[in-house]
């Protein structure tokens, strides 16, 4: 029998329509991989680099945080946007929060007085983001000279900036500085003030960018 007249008989025919159908079929029912969250986002990728990081700073690793744990504690705490940052470092030692509310408190302090600016809010031409990055900057620099300090990191001490919720703020955004304690948790720090701050679970949500 002639090939053109073989696919011309009706039973190949159909037997050639259901092998499409069943086709069609599977390809339907493939369930497609749900979208990753921010946090697998953000992991993605850094396993081998902090292994290979944590190496080099061995039997200091445990005691540091690193990419992979950055992440993780700001995602434990509230935080919804982990993808828009900078992190600058590559290992970063966490800090005590009676570090933070105590003598660190007091060098910015000093620091402020003696450049003249402290209680010196001035808009547009000293914000809070100037004080939040002024706030970062001695933290980093004062570690660098702190009892127990592990080589090469850098304080678990940046900021943030994030939408307050309190209308007498009057501020569609604000910056402040942020800490990761040796606890896990995270410490949300007004620089202005010196003092701790406690944000609440949608201005935590809100935060929009951090540097670390």
């Amino acid at each position: 029998m002639k090939i053109r007249n073989l696919l011309t008989e009706p039973w190949i025919r159909i037997a050639g329509m259901l092998v499409v159908g069943s086709l069609l079929l599977v390809s339907g029912c493939k369930k497609e991989s749900p979208p990753q969250s921010d946090h697998e986002k953000a992991i993605a990728g850094y396993e081998k680099v902090d292994a290979d990081i944590r190496a080099r700073y061995g039997a200091n690793a445990d005691s540091l945080l690193f990419r992979q744990g950055v992440y993780h504690a700001l995602a434990t705490a509230g935080v919804t946007n982990l993808l828009k940052c900078n992190i600058s470092h590559e290992a970063f030692q966490p800090v005590d929060e009676d570090w933070v509310t105590g003598a660190y408190s007091v060098e910015l302090n000093r620091v402020l007085f003696d450049v003249g600016v402290l209680n010196q809010y001035r808009g547009v031409s000293l914000n809070c983001e100037d004080f939040a990055l002024g706030a970062t900057f001695v933290a980093k620099a004062l570690h660098l000279k702190a009892p127990g300090r592990v080589p090469e990191t850098s304080p678990a001490f940046g900021y943030i900036y994030y939408r307050p919720e309190d209308p007498a703020a009057d501020k569609a955004a604000h910056a402040i500085n942020f800490a990761l304690l040796k606890n896990g948790s995270v410490l949300f720090y007004e620089p202005q003030s010196r003092l701790r701050v406690r944000l609440t679970a949608s201005e935590i949500a809100s935060i929009y960018f951090w540097e670390l």
